[in-house]
């Protein structure tokens, strides 16, 4: 019942108060009574095409902290596909991941980011990756809707934790496009229910989906929400996952 009542609340908050000023009062409600629940997926799908406070692309781009994340990544897709294979990332931002693994010899590269700024970014602060990356500037969900692309390996990083409930969907879609592995970087605790973050169990959700968990290990980090998990699942039917 409490719940219901926050999310009238919310509802109402959001059709009388301005989006830019709402992410504000909405931050300050949940730090003071620790409110649950997602924003609206219209919300949510403003928060990450427009530039807020805390949302700014440039923050994005290179930090000690983040490229030890992307060094991580590219570690770990290499061990499953080699610079032949294509990859595709969902969530990519200011596009530091598929940088690194442009720079670890990988040409073959998607992405899909909703930020129009990011992907300006992107062009400006890594050139070199533009000239072979292929950017679907929309969100994912109606990128899993109008494509049916196929691509080898498909990753994310801090971004199905962004997806809305009622878009939950996109998982079924996501084993669709991989022709053989899918590796997530995500908030599995499902303690956490923030307004713009959700903690899911990805083991459970995409081996319900013809794929298997072949890696997995703790990302701690320094999130305020809680550490990260990372996972590679293989798609049934695969019968080796060492390097192609």
């Amino acid at each position: 019942m409490i719940k219901k009542k926050t999310k009238f609340i919310f509802s109402l908050l959001e059709e009388i108060v301005p989006k830019y000023c709402y992410f504000h009062i909405r931050y300050r409600i949940d730090k003071i009574f620790k409110a649950k629940g997602m924003d609206s997926l219209k919300l949510l799908h403003y928060y990450w095409s427009h530039n807020p406070t805390g949302n700014q692309p440039e923050g994005y781009v290179t930090n000690d902290r983040n490229k030890k994340t992307s060094k991580v990544l590219v570690k770990t897709i290499s061990k499953y596909v080699n610079p032949e294979n294509t990859i595709l990332e969902l969530g990519t931002n200011v596009g530091r991941n598929l940088h690194f693994l442009s720079e670890s010899g990988f040409k073959k590269l998607f992405g899909v980011e909703i930020n129009k700024r990011a992907v300006d970014l992107m062009q400006s602060e890594f050139p070199d990756l533009w000239g072979h990356v292929k950017i679907y500037n929309e969100p994912i969900e109606s990128f899993l809707q109008k494509n049916n692309m196929r691509c080898d390996l498909i990753f994310t990083s801090a971004v199905l934790e962004h997806i809305h409930y009622d878009s939950e969907w996109v998982f079924n879609k996501i084993p669709l496009f991989t022709n053989r592995y899918l590796l997530t970087l995500e908030i599995e605790d499902l303690k956490v229910d923030f307004h713009r973050i959700v903690g899911r169990k990805y083991k459970e959700i995409f081996e319900n989906l013809n794929l298997t968990c072949i890696e997995e290990r703790r990302f701690p980090d320094t999130h305020t929400l809680g550490d990260y998990t990372l996972r590679v699942f293989e798609k049934n039917g695969i019968a080796n996952h060492q390097t192609v």
